[in-house]
């Protein structure tokens, strides 16, 4: 079996400032698996259009008006909607930390394995909210 997905198969349904994050936030993910640190913005920039060629045919998006990403990107603001969703998806989660707090002052605690789960999660979350942080404050 081929899972090899074909241009135009799959049809982007967001605005395009939301198409610009997705974009921004996948090369941002890609630095971040790849353990890169310190990655200058004109190679992020450079890394961000280079994804984002590859994915207008995958999706079939029409940006007849520019002619290239770059120019896409730099004549585009992103619209920030899903990373503010995951901001405060994350900061629900850091609310329940309070819960924890309240139970544990009772004498109710979780089991070492799901405590251990939780402290890796939050490496992770917090790594990724920074992150998302910074496309915020762009």
């Amino acid at each position: 079996m081929e899972d090899n997905i074909g241009s135009g198969e799959i049809r982007w349904t967001g605005s395009h400032s939301d198409f610009l994050e997705f974009v921004m936030i996948l090369t941002d993910f890609s630095i971040c698996i790849n353990q890169q640190h310190d990655v200058p913005k004109h190679e992020f920039d450079k890394l961000c259009d280079s994804l984002g060629e590859t994915l207008i045919t995958l999706f079939n998006i029409n940006l007849s008006s520019y002619t290239n990403f770059s120019e896409f990107r730099k004549d585009t603001r992103p619209s920030y909607k899903f990373t503010r969703k995951v901001i405060e998806q994350l900061n629900d989660l850091k609310e329940n930390d309070n819960l924890y707090s309240l139970l544990e002052s009772k004498g109710i605690t979780p089991s070492y394995e799901y405590m251990t789960n939780e402290i890796i999660k939050w490496k992770e979350v917090e790594k990724y909210a920074t992150l998302l942080w910074l496309y915020l404050k762009a």
